[in-house]
């Protein structure tokens, strides 16, 4: 069954359709049930990171790109991308850095993952403001910078 209303996918996929063009690649890192997901909370936000972002990439074929990594089969990789959880989804594209979310985005968690697409598929263009634009430039070293969500 389909997460996106079908109204809400075409109006998603006008809006690729007009202004993407670059490529994004979506890498979602899940895992398997393990002891630990007793209640099998994890393995069930998987699926559903999973479902949403293969209806989301399907929107757009030619601009988003949907791989998937296995946390534990993909240790090593994992651990180079900063990703000790799941469901863990990485957005990179020709902009620089990557974009690193933690849980299914839904809600307006969903909001923000579109625009972070719609920013990289147009080239990494932001709405941010010049003074914005211009404290960013004065950082000089990397940021670890998390913003925690609660659902309501």
């Amino acid at each position: 069954m389909p997460i996106l209303l079908p109204q809400q996918a075409q109006r998603l996929r006008e809006m690729f359709d007009a202004q993407a063009h670059d490529r994004v690649r979506i890498t979602l890192f899940t895992r398997k049930a393990s002891p630990d997901d007793v209640n099998g909370a994890i393995a069930q936000s998987c699926r559903d990171a999973h479902d949403l972002l293969t209806e989301v990439a399907a929107l757009a074929p030619n601009y988003l790109v949907l791989e998937e990594r296995d946390l534990a089969q993909d240790a090593a990789e994992a651990e180079a991308l900063g990703i000790n959880r799941v469901p863990a989804i990485l957005l990179r594209g020709k902009a620089a850095g990557v974009v690193r979310t933690f849980g299914v985005p839904s809600d307006y968690e969903f909001t923000t993952l579109i625009d972070d697409l719609f920013d990289l598929t147009s080239g990494g263009h932001t709405t941010l403001g010049a003074n914005t634009r211009a404290m960013l430039a004065l950082i000089t070293r990397p940021v670890h910078l998390q913003v925690f969500v609660a659902p309501t």
